[in-house]
This record gives C-alpha cells, sequence and structure tokens, in this order.
C-alpha cells in the first residue's frame, strides 16, 4: 500500500476515534458515552512530523537524517525576468549578483569594517540550502523546522499582547484569551458559557481562532442599532443571518480550541497554544459589507521585496496582483477586480507599511506581514457619504498577523522565482552572523504563551515608537 495513502488513513482514523471534546460533552448530555469515557478529549501539542511536514502517528521528527526534500523544478536554468532585483543588501554584500546558472561563482567578500547581518538562530535554515531549490523547497525547509520560539510568530494573542508595545497599531481588542485563561476546568460546556460572556452583543468584530490559519473559523459580525439587524457569517465576507446568536459564535469557537489546523501546516502553527481573538472589524472604504485591502509583504533578509493585495470578491478573498517595494503593481491576470491602481496611490501611505513590515521582519532571512488598510465598520458607516478625501483621512494602518510559513500561491511565476533566489542568496552570498532570538519576550520562551498584562508589566513601562 501506498506510503503516503497510509499515512492519510491513519489520521482519518484517530479523526474517528478521537472526537473533539464538545463532540464528547453533546454525547456525554445524550447519555451516549459509558462512565468516563466522554474525559478523554485533550488538545495535543506534541504532534510528529515528517520530512513533507505531514502529522504522523508515530515516529521521531530528525532535523539531520531527514529523507531529502526534492526540488519542483530540478533542472532550472534560471533567467532574468522584469522583476530580478539588481540590489539586495546583506551585511554589506549584495547578494542579488546570485545566479543559479553560475554554480563556479565565488563569493564575494564583504567590504573592510561591514556589520554581518544579524540572523535570529531559531529561522537558520543553512545547513539545507543547496542553492538551487526554488520556492516550494525553502517552505518545506521552514515547514518542517521545530521551534518552539518560531510558534510564537503563529500565535495572535502572543502577537497582538507584544506588538503594541512596539508602538505598532492593532485592531481594538474585545478579548485575547488562551483556553487556559477562559476556564480552570478546560470542559467544553464551561468554555462554551466563558466565551459566549465575552461575545460583544453590539458593534462589528471579527471572532477567531488564535491558533489556525487560512481563515478557519473566522466569524464576522455587524450589529445594525438602527434596524436591530444582525449581519454574520463564518468566512470572509458578511451575509444577513437571521438566526444569529451569541451562543452560535462561542459554540463554534470552543469547537476549534479542540481542533488543529490542516495536515500541511507548519510544525510552529500546530504547537501554538490555542484560544480565541475577538476584534473590531475594519471594511472597504466603500463597502462597510467586505473586509479591507489586506497587504500580505515578503521581507526577505530584512527588507521587504513586495506585497501581495487582496480584496474580497464573493465569498473568497482573491489575490489582485502584487506590490512591488518601489509601487509597480504586477496584475494578477487570473482575476480581475474593481481596485484602481491609481486611485489606491491616492491613499496609500506605502512608507508607513514598509516602514512596519521592515520593523517586524528585521533578524529574519523571509517571513511575511500582513497588515489591513481600511476603515473600523463603525467609521465606514458614519462616513458612507463622506467625500472621498474625507474617507482618505480616516484610513487606518493596523497590523493583522505573522506568517512564519507562507502559503501564497505566488500567482506570478517569475516574482516567485525571485523571492526564492533573494531568499537562497542571502545564505550563499550574504555576509551575516547567527544570534539568538532577543525579540521573543522571555515569558513566552518560558511558558509558550504571553500574560494579559504583559504590557502593563514592562520594567519602565516604555514603549518604542514606530
Amino acid at each position: 500500500m501506498n506510503l503516503n495513502f497510509m499515512r492519510i488513513f491513519l489520521v482519518l482514523l484517530l479523526t474517528v476515534f478521537t472526537a473533539p471534546p464538545i463532540l464528547l460533552a453533546a454525547a456525554e448530555e445524550k447519555g451516549e458515552c459509558a462512565a468516563g469515557d466522554c474525559d478523554d478529549g485533550v488538545y495535543e501539542t506534541d504532534i510528529d512530523w515528517d520530512a513533507w511536514g505531514r502529522n504522523v502517528v508515530k515516529g521521531e521528527w530528525d532535523p539531520v537524517n531527514r529523507p531529502p526534500v526534492p526540488n519542483d523544478d530540478p533542472k532550472r536554468v534560471r533567467e532574468t525576468n522584469e522583476f530580478t532585483l539588481p540590489e539586495l543588501w546583506v551585511g554589506g554584500v549584495n547578494v542579488a549578483t546570485y545566479r543559479f546558472d553560475q554554480p563556479d561563482q565565488v563569493k564575494p567578500m564583504p567590504p573592510e569594517g561591514a556589520e554581518p547581518y544579524e540572523l535570529y538562530e531559531n529561522f537558520d535554515i543553512s545547513n539545507r540550502i543547496t542553492g538551487e531549490e526554488a520556492w516550494w523547497d525553502l517552505l518545506k525547509y521552514r515547514n518542517v523546522l521545530k521551534s518552539p520560539i518560531g510558534s510564537f510568530y503563529y500565535d495572535k494573542i502572543a502577537l497582538k499582547r507584544w506588538v503594541p508595545t512596539l508602538g505598532i497599531a492593532i485592531p481594538r481588542s474585545f478579548a485575547l484569551r488562551y483556553a487556559s485563561e477562559l476556564t480552570k476546568t478546560g470542559n467544553p460546556k464551561d468554555e462554551v458559557k466563558a466565551i459566549a460572556e465575552l461575545v460583544p452583543t453590539t458593534g462589528h468584530y471579527v471572532a477567531k481562532p488564535s491558533h489556525q490559519g487560512g481563515a478557519m473559523g473566522v466569524w464576522l459580525v455587524s450589529h445594525d442599532e438602527e434596524t436591530g439587524t444582525t449581519h454574520a457569517s463564518v468566512g470572509v465576507e458578511l451575509i444577513e443571518a437571521r438566526s444569529f446568536n451569541v451562543l452560535a459564535v462561542a459554540n463554534r469557537l470552543t469547537e476549534h480550541l479542540h481542533s488543529v489546523g490542516n495536515l500541511y501546516e507548519s510544525w510552529t502553527l500546530f504547537n501554538v497554544k490555542p484560544g480565541i481573538v475577538i476584534e473590531e472589524r475594519y471594511s472597504d472604504l466603500d463597502n462597510v459589507w467586505i473586509s479591507p485591502v489586506e497587504f500580505n509583504i515578503f521581507v526577505i533578509w530584512g527588507r521587504v521585496f513586495a506585497s501581495q493585495l487582496n480584496i474580497v470578491h464573493g465569498e473568497n478573498r482573491w489575490c489582485i496582483g502584487f506590490l512591488s517595494r518601489d509601487l509597480e503593481f504586477h496584475s494578477n491576470s487570473h482575476h480581475t477586480h474593481p481596485l484602481d491602481k491609481g486611485e489606491m496611490l491616492e491613499w496609500l501611505d506605502w512608507d508607513h507599511v514598509v516602514e512596519i513590515a521592515e520593523r517586524l521582519g528585521n533578524h529574519k532571512d523571509m517571513i511575511r506581514v500582513d497588515i489591513f488598510a481600511g476603515l473600523t465598520a463603525a467609521n465606514a458607516i458614519k462616513l458612507k457619504n463622506a467625500t472621498k478625501e474625507e474617507k482618505y483621512g480616516a484610513i487606518e494602518y493596523v497590523f493583522s498577523e505573522i506568517s512564519f510559513h507562507p502559503t501564497t500561491v505566488w500567482a506570478i511565476d517569475g516574482l516567485r522565482e525571485e523571492a526564492a533566489r533573494l531568499w537562497m542568496a542571502g545564505y550563499k552570498f550574504g555576509n551575516y552572523k547567527l544570534v539568538p532570538n532577543t525579540e521573543v519576550p522571555d515569558i513566552f520562551k518560558e511558558t509558550g504563551q504571553i500574560p494579559m498584562d504583559y504590557g502593563e508589566t514592562m520594567p519602565d513601562g516604555s514603549k518604542e515608537e514606530l
């Protein structure tokens, strides 16, 4: 039997025979469980992975004797294209001179006195770099990078308790809670009650799990004070939901407290402690019912390379194209959309977006920083009939999340290839040194989470302004 099929089969068996606690609790209420059998639902964080990033039932993760990860195009010859950058400096060395088709290239020496780029050691994949990898090969290396500190960058609660201490704006939080902060029992019935007490009954907000990616389990909610109507959906676009109630949100969030992401997410994401986030909802400038423009910004060796632009259309979020660091827009021809680049550049404070992304992308080889640009839903309603200039003046730029293992599809092949070349070139040609990660707070390194009063208990109470 095919090994991959066998692994999937075993995972499915585990899914069937280890139902989430909320389902077990429901079965217990109906008398469907023998005594004690309904108390076995436990959130599992010690997940073993194979070299492909899949959840496996048994076996130890071995970073040294791991099977080789194949290239997705092993005999490629790279040609320069419209996306090829002439410069990317890493520790005084222009690594953009690296060429795939010249294996005998001599590594350039840094100029005298040049300070090496300080790379956090938990991001280091240098021992796997051959010099011929494509983007997906590099992502596989990151996928299996077993770094508890790396989980910090996927932990939405930890980030949203930490990022404000840097002076970076985030959406206003109604609730940021780890599962361990919701109840003392960990019982799903108690969790539903605790979450229900935190879910707002007015206003506009997003409610979601803190430990999952891909918009899993996301609720969008808006309460219309004039009509008494509530609009809500599980997804990315608001639709009217007449049956909406607080318990519907609480139950869904509780289910996600006891589940993990899909099998192909990274080790770091699977090891984030579960929790919930309820925060203010942002919207498009002209349509309060859809999400704002989202920038997925790729920072390579501390410098913004490009940003994917996402908008909501229908019930899906679409990549409409990419914006380079120098504001060149590259459209994704697979999707048409009404967003006008010229109009966007009228209001876009790109320098501020770059500043935030590079502040959070420093000391890393590659990472993606996500930022929303739009109006709060409440402001969008107030400014419905406002002038364009008034709307532009109310735009806010708020940090959304960081992706340690970004799964961007990269609809433009040449752009993806250049991103891979530069990421790899830093290792092949760059002047860098490994340093301990001093960015992740010590309390997270010790406990795997950031406490509720983190910003209030900093030694001197100071905040670094950005």
